[in-house]
């Protein structure tokens, strides 16, 4: 992209300026050839090492990006774990509650609002309402008998 472009000028630029300082410091040949060759293997030392940095600074990203995905994974199972784990506690508890509902309505329709036993309870509860309903109508009479002689004893004094 834009970075190498800038890097191949970069580049072509200090090898032009090697070569330019070389011929204009008017030294023998042999020894500006030298110090050109010297000057151009350090600029491409450099170029290579940054190429380098360049390849281990990617490296780095991608192994972060692998270890960042790892940890982000690990994360994602814990939480689905977990939330798996609630629905299914939820689950049970639901199903506990319907045992539970089952049992005590069964518990006290057998027990303690037992049909039968109420029937024969509400069965004696009657007789003995007509034998009281009975006697009270016996004391009613006894009374009205008792108030009659009273009054026509009353007339006869």
């Amino acid at each position: 992209g834009i970075n190498a472009e800038y890097g191949k000028q970069w580049y072509q630029r200090r090898v032009r300026e090697a070569v330019v300082s070389t011929q204009s410091t008017g030294s023998s040949g042999i020894n500006a050839e030298y110090d050109a060759a010297l000057h151009i293997q350090a600029v491409m030392r450099g170029v290579r090492l940054r190429q380098f940095i360049k390849y281990l600074h990617m490296c780095a990203i991608r192994i972060q990006m692998a270890w960042r995905g790892y940890l982000g994974r690990i994360e994602y199972h814990k939480k689905l774990a977990a939330k798996v784990e609630e629905r299914q506690l939820n689950y049970y508890h639901t199903m506990a509650t319907k045992i539970k509902k089952v049992w005590k309505g069964h518990y006290i329709r057998k027990n303690v609002y037992d049909y039968y036993a109420m029937k024969k309870y509400l069965g004696a509860l009657e007789e003995k309402n007509a034998i009281v309903r009975a006697r009270l109508a016996e004391y009613e009479e006894e009374m009205k008998r008792r108030e009659e002689l009273e009054n026509g004893t009353g007339s006869f004094r």
